[in-house]
């Protein structure tokens, strides 16, 4: 412990503290990040359908020229329409026209039971739904013209899957992904890429409005950090260095010579 200094020595440990502050507020306010969020509603006005991106996505088309960069227009609030049978999908408005569109369809997984075959978990009411969901299609396009851009939400053989193309999710359960995704699509004449720093969505519930409920699918970019993220980590390396520079300043002072014997 440190029992006398200076104000030279004073003014640096508070210094070092106000350091660590910062560290603190920075990974807080990062955490929270701003997002949108989407909500498509059936006939009963339950929620059938919501997805959550951040607000900074941004989808670039890449020419030899330029790349040019359009981002979610505030000013729309965005469509969509849910449909076991047809799948369902959210239209997010883009600036400059473009409209980015969203595709999920359900995967029904049939169970015996004495009576004949049922679509719902054996011994839960019949009510409830029983599969799996999955994004099919992510497209780009301008409204009004032939202008489109798709993702290959299907890997090759032999190559590892982005995040983007193993999204499957067990209904009742959402998907999620906070590592963010990087998705190429393609166009007639450019290609094109969608940039999101993260989002979340869940189709399909099997209880009466879909809001996040059941548990995370996560994916393997997030799966791939700790609990505590990378977020976390750097917060902990400032706190270890601020630390070790106030010990270094303690035990600096402690062999100076006491005021009290000059």
């Amino acid at each position: 412990m440190c029992f006398w200094m200076n104000l030279g020595n004073v003014f640096r440990i508070q210094t070092l503290l106000l350091t660590l502050l910062q560290c603190m507020v920075a990974q807080d306010f990062q955490a929270k990040e701003s997002n949108i969020r989407f909500e498509v509603s059936d006939l009963r006005n339950l929620t059938c359908l919501v997805i959550e991106v951040s607000s900074n996505l941004t989808f670039y088309i890449i020419n030899e020229e330029s790349n040019t960069s359009y981002t979610i227009d505030s000013m729309h609030r965005g469509s969509g329409n849910c449909s076991l049978r047809n799948g369902s999908f959210v239209n997010m408005f883009l600036t400059k026209g473009y409209i980015l569109q969203w595709f999920w369809i359900f995967t029904p997984e049939p169970f015996m039971e004495m009576f004949g075959l049922g679509f719902n978990t054996v011994g839960a009411e019949e009510y409830l739904l029983h599969g799996t969901y999955s994004l099919t299609k992510l497209t780009v396009y301008k409204y009004g013209t032939d202008e489109l851009y798709s993702a290959n939400l299907s890997a090759s053989s032999g190559h590892t899957k982005e995040p983007y193309q193993d999204t499957v999710t067990r209904v009742g359960n959402y998907y999620r992904c906070m590592s963010g995704w990087n998705v190429k699509l393609s166009g007639r004449m450019y290609n094109a890429t969608l940039q999101i720093s993260s989002l979340r969505f869940q189709a399909f519930p099997d209880t009466p409005a879909a809001n996040f409920s059941g548990q995370a699918v996560t994916c393997y970019g997030d799966q791939e950090h700790t609990p505590i993220g990378l977020r976390g980590v750097l917060v902990f390396v400032c706190v270890g260095v601020v630390l070790v520079i106030l010990i270094y300043i303690c035990i600096r002072i402690s062999t100076l010579p006491s005021p009290l014997f000059q």
